[in-house]
């Protein structure tokens, strides 16, 4: 677990104090970022610590689709020199967009430093991983917070590839 300066401290930073350390804790946060993230490629960003593959550009379909269009679709990806894409887990997503702060709601401005190009900043984002329950229903990333729509619904395929 990671704490901030102010709990470290036991005190609550206000005015130009706070903005200060702000800034050191977002250049920290960019730090850590460009040391797992591998941004040589003009196409792909390399994830060093699951050694998964992403599109650098969210949005290589150019359209919205349902789940199983969009996974007809990854199937035949060919992009980047490779095929073999796919859409990533529930927990893939999960490990993509966290980086750092607890709901991850900054993690579009972060992937934005690195020239990762998110074009549907609010739109949901296919997983692999249906409901257990109810296969009707598979988890998509929205925001950088998972959630929940039905493979009817239209959203958006983000490929990952597992490397190599």
């Amino acid at each position: 677990m990671e704490f901030t300066r102010e709990e470290i401290l036991g005190q609550r930073l206000t005015g130009p104090e706070r903005e200060q350390t702000k800034k050191e804790e977002d250049k920290l946060l960019l730090a850590s970022m460009k040391s797992r993230y591998d941004l040589k490629n003009s196409d792909i960003v390399i994830d060093t610590k699951t050694g998964l593959i992403w599109a650098k550009n969210s949005d290589i379909a150019g359209r919205s689709m349902n789940w199983n269009e969009a996974m007809t679709w990854v199937q035949n990806l060919s992009y980047a020199g490779k095929t073999g894409w796919r859409l990533p887990s529930k927990e893939e997503w999960d490990d993509f967009v966290n980086i750092g702060d607890d709901n991850n709601t900054g993690w579009h401005e972060n992937m934005a430093r690195l020239g990762v190009m998110i074009y549907n900043l609010d739109g949901n984002y296919w997983s692999s991983s249906t409901n257990p329950v109810n296969t009707d229903f598979v988890w998509a990333m929205s925001a950088g917070l998972m959630t929940g729509r039905f493979k009817h619904q239209n959203g958006y395929a983000w490929p990952v590839h597992s490397g190599n």
